[in-house]
């Protein structure tokens, strides 16, 4: 059965000035380093199949390809179509590991523009996540045997839900992921009001299987964790982190934990780069 439907190169003719065009609001030094990436790379849109729905996705993958290539399975934030990915901002957030050597693959979920389904936060559409291992084994260049996944907000909570239901996921970076949803909703009533449509907000046991806090014992012993956080998060409470670490070291869990003092919930942190690279270069 064939699983990738579809892939198309975004944007095969753009030249180095309209690049700069693309990208014109950026400062001029990462203006300069995005024009010089765009020529040695690939950057898809696809479309596949996941629980038989059409799911839109992107792939970006270094024109220089190995025999044999690691790849980052990448999880978003948001749900519905707030935090969608787009062209520009899939390119701008996975530049960075194409220039670690890496190929990158996103789903956008079912329930968002472009996608069939329902979003339900980290029901069904778990599998939109994990049947991307299907498409990348239909690519004759892709290590299935080195897969990593890295989620951001929502993309975290994903992250730590995949890690209870598969075994091959080599490495996970979780970056401000949510982990007591029912702690979420009293930090953030709005949010509950948001996701009625998406599933029983009121049942606790769907509340708590989106809860990596809940089912920690279930997350597997023999994946390293790198997750980030930071103090000034107001999206996604840093506590929260704190009390699934503790889980983890009880667990007996591989992890590694780093809190940034006055970073909000999108990180922006030189470092958290410079550990995200020595990770991955140890177990991806």
């Amino acid at each position: 059965m064939t699983h990738l439907l579809q892939k198309t190169l975004i944007n095969p003719d753009l030249t180095n000035e309209n690049v700069k065009v693309f990208f014109d609001n950026l400062p001029i030094r990462r203006q300069s380093e995005v024009t010089k990436m765009w020529d040695k790379t690939n950057f898809y849109e696809i479309v596949y199949l996941s629980d038989g729905l059409k799911i839109k996705g992107f792939l970006v993958e270094p024109k220089k390809l190995k025999k044999s290539n690691s790849v980052i399975i990448y999880n978003r934030g948001g749900s519905k179509d707030v935090g969608m990915l787009d062209e520009r901002a899939v390119y701008l957030r996975f530049i960075e590991y194409i220039k670690m050597g890496y190929i990158v693959i996103a789903s956008q979920y079912r329930g968002s523009t472009g996608s069939e389904g329902k979003d339900e936060f980290g029901g069904g559409d778990i599998h939109d996540v994990l049947n991307l291992k299907n498409v990348l084994s239909e690519m004759s260049y892709v290590n299935i045997d080195r897969i990593g996944m890295i989620g951001g907000s929502r993309g975290g909570m994903m992250t730590y839900k995949a890690l209870t239901m598969v075994d091959w996921i080599k490495t996970a970076i979780i970056e401000a992921g949510p982990t007591d949803i029912e702690h979420s909703y009293s930090y953030r009533p709005q949010l509950k009001e948001y996701r009625r449509d998406m599933y029983d907000v009121e049942s606790v046991e769907e509340n708590r299987s989106r809860s990596a806090l809940r089912f920690a014992d279930k997350i597997d012993k023999t994946v390293p964790i790198l997750i980030f956080h930071g103090t000034a998060d107001t999206s996604v409470s840093p506590l929260d982190t704190l009390r699934l670490c503790e889980k983890l070291q009880q667990n007996g869990n591989p992890y590694e934990l780093h809190i940034y003092k006055d970073v909000d919930h999108m990180l922006r942190s030189k470092d958290k780069w410079v550990q995200t690279r020595n990770w991955l270069k140890k177990y991806l």
